[in-house]
């Protein structure tokens, strides 16, 4: 807006402050053309974090046209501040107009942004534990060493045991070689005190306030295992439950039990590095949500499973196995949410 605005003697000073207001957003849009530059600057310099900044800082709505519409009718009749109204709603327009426009130039920025940054992600080798050392914290803290995926998969979709958090590396070494699911199992059971001290470890770890409400009742299913591992892994299951169903949409945007379980199986060998230890964890909610139809219990699954514990309790499916993964499988997924929410 090149034109300036000449404040005349029948002004009200509130009139004249309003003009003012709108001259001035003249700066305000500058600031957000300087931006837009900006931008396409950082993404020549692969520096979008900082482009998307300046772009959520300047390229908001400044001019309210309804508003003014609206003041500008409530104005006297008089000649002179009727013009002066209809200059200050001319003036409001235009830059609205050209302030759309330059946004329109920044979002256009942004998603060029988002799909160079897609394709770096696209590109980032998959599974690579060669790259173990270079990346740390992009992998599971229990994790020691290259493990096949396959083996990982198996232990995670078929016997339902959680690999991220816990169990601890001596005891997920042991797990790894183990030949089949009744050894795991067995091994697992051994070393019930020294993962139930894992598993109290995690949960005090996870600090973030959305799960206080749940800690103490994660905690106290760890202290009953001994005793009464059946109420153990009631509670247990339920804690799951409460969290996956709370956050897990979130992330994923599956709405039920079937969409979240099949949201979290991926082919696990194909995962990016820096998704690693999300994927992972995440991925025993499918064995978790294992479908059952609990009028057939013929078909009712061995490993622990969240619809036969709340919908179809009994005892061969309550026991101590059971209930020590179950207080595994909330502690990891308790850790997990902490940084994930």
């Amino acid at each position: 807006m090149s034109e300036e605005l000449d404040r005349e003697e029948i002004l009200s000073p509130d009139t004249y402050n309003a003009i003012k207001r709108i001259s001035d957003n003249n700066e305000a849009f500058s600031k957000i053309l300087r931006a837009n530059d900006a931008i396409k600057k950082y993404i020549d310099e692969s520096k979008a974090g900082q482009a998307l900044l300046e772009m959520t800082q300047f390229a908001q709505p400044m001019i309210n046209l309804e508003a003014i519409a609206a003041y500008r009718q409530s104005l006297e009749l008089s000649t002179n501040l009727a013009n002066a109204s209809n200059k200050i709603f001319a003036q409001a327009a235009a830059l609205a107009n050209e302030h759309l426009a330059a946004y329109a130039d920044v979002n256009n920025n942004f998603n060029a942004w988002n799909a160079a940054n897609q394709r770096l992600l696209d590109a980032l080798p998959k599974f690579d534990f060669s790259l173990f050392e270079g990346v740390p914290k992009s992998y599971p803290p229990n994790w020691t060493s290259d493990y096949d995926p396959g083996i990982l998969e198996e232990i995670i979709y078929k016997d339902g045991i959680p690999v991220v958090w816990v169990p601890n590396s001596r005891i997920l070494d042991l797990i790894v070689v183990a030949p089949d699911r009744a050894a795991r199992i067995s091994i697992l059971v051994e070393a019930a005190e020294e993962i139930l001290a894992d598993c109290q470890r995690v949960i005090a770890e996870s600090n973030n306030v959305e799960l206080l409400g749940v800690k103490p009742l994660a905690v106290h299913s760890t202290i009953a295992w001994l005793d009464h591992p059946e109420a153990a892994q009631a509670l247990a299951v339920v804690v799951a439950d409460t969290i996956i169903k709370r956050w897990l949409p979130k992330i994923t945007m599956a709405q039920n039990y079937t969409e979240m379980g099949e949201s979290v199986k991926l082919p696990l060998a194909e995962v990016p590095i820096v998704n690693v230890r999300q994927a992972f964890a995440l991925a025993v909610i499918s064995s978790f949500y294992t479908k059952f139809d609990s009028n057939d219990h013929e078909t009712r699954p061995s490993a622990l499973s969240r619809h036969v514990t709340v919908h179809d309790a009994n005892i061969e499916h309550f026991h101590r196995e059971n209930s020590l993964i179950a207080i595994m499988v909330m502690s990891s997924l308790i850790r997990t949410f902490n940084d994930l929410i």
